[in-house]
C-alpha cells in the first residue's frame, strides 16, 4: 500500500507543476515594444480624438473687412488731376467711369399721397426700416417721400431695389440734366477693417461724394 501512496503524492506534485508553470506566464495582446518604439501613453476619460496639435488649412478671413467705393464731384477738368494725385497719395483707387461723366440728378421716392399726414405715416414706416425718409412740402413732387439723391443711377437703382424688396412702392426720376461735368470713382486697394475712403473724405473740406456701387 506503501508504494500506491507515493504514486499518488508523485501524480499529485506533477499536477501542480504544470499548473504553475502554463498559468503563471502573462499573457502580451498589446503591441510589442522595442529599442525603438515610443512608448505608448493611454488616455482615459476622452473618447474624442485629439486634434490640438494638428495645424487648420483653412486660411483666416478676418470679418467686417470692407470694401466700400464712392463718386466724388462734380469736378472742373482742371480739378480732376488734382484731385487723383491726392486720392494716388493716400493708397487709393481713382477712375474717370463713363456712365458718370455728367451732372445729371436721380431721385428715389415713394410716389406723392393725397394727404400729407398720409405721407408722414409712410416715412415713419420707412424710417422703422432703418431707411432714411423725407417728406416733400411743396413742388412737384409735393406729399411725396424722398429718399434721397444720388448721380450715380446705378446707387439709385440699388436703392429702389433694396425699398421695394422690403415690400415699397419705390421709384427714381431724373431731376436734373445739368451741364456736363467730371465724376471720380474711388475705391480702395483691398478690403479693410475702415471705410478708409469716407475716412480720407473726411479730410477734403466742401467735397460732395456718395457711396457707389463697386464694380
Amino acid at each position: 500500500m506503501a508504494w500506491i501512496f507515493a504514486l499518488l503524492v508523485l501524480i499529485n506534485t506533477c499536477f501542480w507543476g504544470w499548473e504553475y508553470f502554463f498559468n503563471s506566464t502573462p499573457t502580451n495582446h498589446g503591441p510589442v515594444s522595442t529599442p525603438d518604439t515610443p512608448p505608448l501613453t493611454v488616455i482615459q476619460g476622452s473618447t474624442q480624438p485629439n486634434t490640438a496639435a494638428v495645424p487648420s488649412m483653412i486660411p483666416e478671413n478676418p470679418a467686417g473687412n470692407l470694401f466700400i467705393c464712392y463718386l466724388i464731384g462734380p469736378l472742373h477738368p482742371a480739378e480732376v488731376s488734382v484731385y487723383q494725385k491726392k486720392i494716388q497719395a493716400h493708397n487709393l483707387i481713382s477712375r474717370i467711369r463713363s456712365g458718370d461723366v455728367s451732372n445729371q440728378l436721380y431721385m428715389v421716392y415713394i410716389p406723392p399721397f393725397q394727404y400729407i399726414n398720409d405721407a408722414e405715416n409712410m416715412a415713419n414706416r420707412l424710417r422703422s426700416k432703418h431707411i432714411d425718409a423725407t417728406v416733400l412740402e411743396t413742388g412737384p413732387y409735393a406729399r411725396a417721400v424722398s429718399l434721397g439723391k444720388f448721380h450715380s443711377e446705378d446707387a439709385a437703382t440699388d436703392l429702389v431695389n433694396s425699398v421695394v424688396a422690403q415690400g415699397f412702392m419705390a421709384e427714381k426720376r431724373i431731376i436734373d440734366n445739368g451741364n456736363s461735368m467730371t465724376w471720380l470713382f474711388i475705391s480702395p486697394g483691398s478690403p479693410q477693417p475702415t471705410d478708409v475712403v469716407a475716412e480720407w473724405l473726411h479730410t477734403q473740406n466742401g467735397l460732395h461724394s456718395e457711396k457707389t456701387p463697386c464694380l
